[in-house]
């Protein structure tokens, strides 16, 4: 064979790279005779397997396959990530409407098999915004109670609670306790506002004896006005909120026993404070139930500190959280036959651990957020010149 015939047929077995862009230099130069046998072979074989056996020489097509190694790497089809992320989805959703079916049933089965009426999911998103901070949220059961989007966050954040937010908490135990078929006036919760020391002009900060007669009759009214119900037949309960110091704590009155009896999450640090405050209130209270409830005016009230309320882990954080806690924890054990039968004592139903204080937190302000809806103002009062009331 001529020089020329060798070059022409070298060239004829070069296999050619398939990569678009690689330079002739990285071309891979295959000439063995045995090497293109086999080849040709498999290729036979691979033929006769998929089709029925074609007369023709496979040798070319042999010829043009590449047997380089390529460093492209295969990217994830975006069709198989849209397929997994459409079934994580459906996972997701799943596993939400049986947790929210399991809650259903949970409800159902300790409301004496009634459905509670249905909660608001969103509020809980929208008072994470920002721009709701400002805004007003009112109560589904009652929309003449309301409060700011922030007043709802400061449970989050551990900032002492407003007297807003505690007029929407007494509003939500009411909603629960009409759900559990628990006679409305039973448990009464006086306004907050008559004992909050942040007010200058409370006529409360001082003592009965020190004020007008006209202040105090003014006093005894707002105190009618925030009964619920038949309160003077029915009222066997009720629970007075204090603010001293931006510390909250509260009194429960019980009109079997005559007996205040003060919780204070605080008795540590500001103890003798607060258990005077406490006493104020009971002067203040004890007037309007001999006027009102028509109660011995010839026997005092017993007064006694609860010691076995649990204390704040530091009382900076704390914010109205022991008291709300403390609150639910005293309606859960006495709504049902005033406590007789349950199995455990009142003290033990009020103790509970610091390690619970950021459960109990998260507790709280989902059980108020999904109580409370989103609307403009405008919208309310539109509503309400056209039914002639105050809200929709």
């Amino acid at each position: 064979m001529s020089p020329e015939k060798t070059i022409e047929f070298l060239n004829d077995m070069r296999t050619p790279l398939l990569n678009v862009g690689t330079s002739q230099a990285n071309s891979i130069f295959i000439s063995s005779p045995d090497f293109w046998a086999s080849v040709v072979a498999f290729a036979d074989a691979l033929e006769n397997t998929v089709n029925p056996p074609r007369i023709g020489d496979l040798s070319d097509v042999a010829r043009r396959i590449n047997f380089s190694q390529s460093d492209i790497i295969t990217t994830e089809s975006p069709y198989v990530s849209s397929m997994i992320k459409r079934v994580k989805d459906r996972n997701a959703e799943k596993v939400a409407n049986k947790r929210k079916k399991d809650r259903e049933l949970h409800l159902i089965a300790t409301n004496n098999g009634a459905l509670v009426p249905k909660l608001n999911e969103e509020t809980k998103r929208l008072v994470m915004k920002p721009k709701y901070r400002s805004s007003s949220f009112y109560l589904i059961a009652n929309d003449t109670v309301t409060c700011l989007g922030q007043h709802l966050n400061d449970i989050l954040q551990h900032k002492t609670y407003d007297v807003m937010l505690v007029e929407v908490f007494f509003g939500v135990i009411r909603a629960e306790l009409a759900e559990k078929c628990v006679y409305g006036s039973k448990f009464q919760f006086v306004n907050p506002e008559l004992f909050d020391d942040d007010y200058d002009d409370r006529t409360s900060r001082v003592v009965p004896q020190l004020v007008n007669y006209r202040d105090v009759e003014i006093h005894q009214n707002v105190v009618c006005a925030s009964m619920n119900g038949d309160f003077k037949r029915h009222g066997r309960f009720y629970i007075i909120a204090m603010k001293t110091i931006t510390h909250w704590h509260f009194l429960l009155w019980s009109r079997a026993e005559n007996k205040y009896t003060h919780y204070d999450s605080n008795r540590e640090i500001h103890g003798a404070v607060n258990t005077g405050a406490a006493k104020r209130t009971d002067m203040w209270m004890t007037k309007w139930f001999e006027e009102f409830l028509f109660i011995g005016r010839h026997s005092d009230p017993e007064f006694v500190d609860c010691l076995t309320f649990p204390q704040e882990i530091n009382p900076k954080l704390d914010g109205g959280l022991y008291m709300f806690h403390g609150i639910s924890s005293l309606i859960d054990y006495l709504h049902i036959e005033d406590g007789l039968f349950n199995d455990i004592s009142l003290d033990e139903q009020m103790l509970w651990k610091k390690s619970d204080v950021p459960k109990l937190c998260n507790y709280l302000f989902r059980r108020l957020a999904e109580r409370m809806e989103y609307s403009d103002w405008t919208v309310k009062m539109k509503n309400s010149n056209v039914r002639k009331r105050r809200f929709k």
